[in-house]
């Protein structure tokens, strides 16, 4: 504006590729997965320093869309991937240089762990918007039965005690390396089949050498990142089975002071009901005979006790 221009086009690359084909004039300080990145390679400064500089950036061009006409709106920038690992990282970052994000996913496949019970979040129904939002605060929801005067004990053990999200994460993850390379695979295979065509001119075979050798190091590296991923993926779920196998003994625990608490109220209950059983049984009128028997030889002995004993208060003068 300032130098008489009407109209700038500003890409990275090429024009109409990335994200000039998909969008007019976007500006925001979140490229992709970069501070995760930065992160990783750099630290924590760096990549603080990073955002702060576009963040300054952004701030510029907010100030200059005051001065004209255009359509300047700030809008909430959104990160879409189908790999939630990548998702985590970049949080980590923005947790880290102290940048607020949000996860969003609105897509629950059958037996996906449900965010309510390992996060803090917000439920908002896509079908209904008028309707108010549920908001959940992850809490410890214990189940606790009394099972003797003033002991209870706890007989639940919650999801998020004994599986992790990660876990989950890492099956995907493992299956996606392998669909690649059976892709790959694919891929070499038809051009295989391509190749034993003996019509195909001498530069059409050219070329798929060309494709076929391109395949082969793509398959190299895609075979390199499924490994990798099993390796991962070993390592997960042995500290998931670690996470597992100490919520089994936990409840193992319970179970057998459960069992020893019965164990000990049956030994009470037999006690009290062996001492039942004796009154119960017992001959009402051998007893009587028995009170009376020992009744009088109690008033014999107070009366023998008297006459023997005949002091008065001059024997002591």
């Amino acid at each position: 504006k300032q130098k008489g221009v009407d109209c700038v086009l500003i890409e990275k690359n090429s024009i109409c590729q990335g994200n000039t084909a998909n969008t007019t004039a976007k500006i925001t300080v979140q490229h992709s997965y970069v501070y995760s990145d930065i992160l990783k390679d750099f630290g924590v400064e760096t990549a603080k320093a990073y955002f702060e500089a576009n963040n300054n950036a952004l701030e510029k061009y907010k100030n200059m869309a005051e001065k004209i006409e255009c359509d300047f709106e700030i809008k909430d920038n959104y990160v879409y991937s189908s790999d939630f690992q990548k998702i985590e990282k970049e949080l980590y970052a923005f947790d880290k240089i102290g940048c607020k994000a949000e996860y969003v996913k609105d897509e629950f496949d059958i037996n996906d762990l449900r965010p309510e019970h390992y996060f803090d979040c917000t439920v908002t129904d896509t079908e209904d918007p008028a309707k108010e939002p549920v908001t959940y605060t992850k809490e410890d929801q214990p189940i606790q039965y009394e099972v003797n005067f003033n002991q209870k004990l706890t007989i639940n053990t919650q999801g998020s005690d004994a599986f992790t999200t990660g876990i989950g994460r890492m099956i995907d993850e493992i299956i996606n390396a392998v669909n690649d390379v059976k892709a790959v695979e694919d891929s070499m295979a038809e051009v295989d089949k391509m190749l034993e065509d003996t019509s195909i001119s001498a530069a059409q075979r050219m070329k798929l050498e060309e494709i076929k050798e391109q395949l082969k190091s793509e398959f190299t590296l895609k075979t390199a990142v499924m490994t990798e991923a099993f390796q991962r993926g070993i390592t997960t779920t042995e500290k998931e089975q670690e996470i597992l196998n100490v919520a089994t003994a936990d409840l193992g625990g319970r179970y057998k002071r459960l069992q020893l608490t019965e164990s000990r109220l049956s030994d009470q209950q037999v006690d009290f009901e062996d001492l039942l059983s004796k009154n119960e049984d017992a001959d009402l009128v051998d007893t009587i005979i028995k009170y009376s028997a020992a009744e009088t030889v109690y008033n014999s002995s107070l009366s023998a006790a008297s006459k023997l004993v005949q002091t008065s208060l001059l024997d002591f003068l």
